[in-house]
C-alpha cells in the first residue's frame, strides 16, 4: 500500500535538503503528532532535542512495537510503528522537536495538543493535532460545528505566535490533520502580518474550514494560494463549513468515513494521488449533516451537545475505547439517561443517531 509507511521506507534516506517537503512529509508531521510525547520532548517551543533522541527514549525499557496491521486508530502501538520507521530513517531522525503542548480541559471543553518540528536549519513546521479519542475532544467538535468557536483556536493562535518569536528568520509550515487542520488556518488567518509572511504553507489535511466570517478577514485572504485543503475521496468530517471549490481529492485504500484516517491515503513520490472528485454519496451525507445543523436554531445546538455528553458521560467513561469496553453496562446507562431527557431531546437524539448510522454505513 503506498501510504506514509511507505514513503518513509522508500524516500526515508533523502535529505531535506536534496529533496525539499512535501505533501507526504505534512502528513507523517501531522500524524507524529497525535502520539504522546510527553515524557520525551521538552513542552518549551526552542528547547530542542532529536527526533531519533526522543525515540530512543521513548523506547527505553520498552518492547518494540510488534508489526501489526494498522487498524485505523491513533492508538500508541499503532503510532508507535510510525516513530520508529521515523528514528531509523536519515531524513527524520536528525528533525529538531520542540514545544510539545498538550490541553485537555472537561469544564472548557478543550483538547489541544502542538508541536515544532524544525526539519532544517532555517525552516519549522508546527503541527496541530486533531481529535482525540476523548469524550473531550469530541465535545469540542461538536462545539465547533455548533457556533465556529472553540477554545483551541486561541491556544494555536498564541502557540503560533511564541513559534514565530523562538524561531526568528524560520520559513514556518502550519498544518494539522482533522480538527488540527482546521487550528492551522484560523492561527495562521488571525497572526500578526509579520509572522504570516514568513509562512510558506498552510496545510489542511481533511480539517474544516473556517466560518465564513473568519474567512473574509484580510488575514485569511491574503494566505491565497498558500492554503492547501485536502480532502479524502469519502470526506465528510472536514465539510462542516464549506472548502467551496479550493481542495484537492486524495485517493484513500478504505472507503467511507474509515477514508479520514490519514495513514490510508495514497502517496506516489512523495505526493497525494489527487482525484478528479469526491464520491458522490459523500455529497449527499454532507448535504444531510450540514442541513441537520443549520436547520438547528444555536440555543437548540448548544442544548443537544449538552444533552449528548450529559448521556455519554453517565457511562462513567471518558474516552471511546473505555466506553466500548464497558459494553452492555455503557449501552444500560444510556438508556437509563435517555429516558429521563424531554421527548423534544429524545426526539432530536434519535434523529441524530440514524444520521449517524447512515453516515457509518456509507
Amino acid at each position: 500500500m503506498n501510504n506514509i509507511y511507505a514513503y518513509i521506507r522508500e524516500q526515508g534516506a533523502l535529505s531535506f535538503e536534496s529533496s525539499p517537503l512535501n505533501e507526504a512529509d505534512n502528513l507523517v508531521f501531522c500524524v507524529l503528532s497525535y502520539l504522546d510525547l510527553s515524557e520525551v520532548v521538552p513542552s518549551g517551543i526552542g528547547a530542542e532535542v532529536t527526533l531519533y533522541e526522543a525515540a530512543r527514549n521513548y523506547f527505553a525499557g520498552q518492547e518494540l512495537p510488534p508489526a501489526a496491521k494498522d487498524d485505523g486508530s491513533n492508538r500508541a502501538p499503532v503510532l508507535s510503528r510510525l516513530f520508529l520507521r521515523m528514528a531509523m530513517a536519515p531524513r527524520y531522525r536528525g528533525v529538531k522537536l520542540s514545544g510539545y503542548r498538550e490541553i485537555l480541559d472537561p469544564a472548557s471543553p478543550e483538547q489541544f495538543t502542538a508541536l515544532c518540528i524544525r526539519y532544517r536549519k532555517d525552516a519549522l513546521y508546527v503541527a496541530f493535532r486533531g481529535t482525540s479519542d476523548s469524550l473531550v475532544g469530541w465535545r469540542e467538535d461538536f462545539l465547533l460545528a455548533a457556533t465556529g468557536h472553540i477554545p483551541s483556536q486561541r491556544d494555536a493562535l498564541r502557540y503560533l505566535k511564541r513559534a514565530g518569536i523562538r524561531y526568528p528568520g524560520c520559513r514556518i509550515d502550519v498544518g494539522g490533520h482533522s480538527k488540527g487542520g482546521h487550528l492551522a488556518l484560523y492561527a495562521a488567518a488571525l497572526c500578526s502580518e509579520v509572522i504570516r509572511s514568513r509562512i510558506g504553507q498552510v496545510w489542511s489535511n481533511d480539517g474544516p474550514d473556517l466560518p465564513l466570517p473568519l474567512r473574509e478577514m484580510e488575514g485569511y485572504r491574503a494566505l491565497g494560494t498558500r492554503i492547501r485543503h485536502y480532502v479524502p475521496k469519502d470526506s465528510v468530517a472536514s465539510m462542516i463549513y464549506s472548502h467551496e471549490d479550493h481542495y484537492f481529492v486524495v485517493d484513500s485504500c478504505v472507503k467511507g468515513v474509515a477514508s479520514h484516517d490519514a495513514k490510508t491515503w495514497v502517496i506516489e513520490n512523495g505526493s497525494f494521488v489527487i482525484l478528479p472528485e469526491r464520491n458522490k454519496k459523500s455529497f449527499r451525507i454532507e448535504e444531510k449533516v450540514r442541513s441537520w445543523v443549520e436547520e438547528m436554531p444555536q440555543e437548540e445546538r448548544l442544548r443537544f451537545i449538552q444533552v449528548f455528553f450529559e448521556i455519554l458521560y453517565a457511562t462513567g467513561a471518558d474516552t471511546f475505547p473505555k466506553l466500548l469496553d464497558l459494553g452492555s453496562r455503557a449501552f444500560w446507562s444510556i438508556w437509563q439517561a435517555f429516558r429521563r431527557q424531554s421527548c423534544a431531546d429524545r426526539k432530536k437524539l434519535r434523529q441524530f443517531l440514524g444520521l449517524l448510522i447512515e453516515v457509518v454505513r456509507s
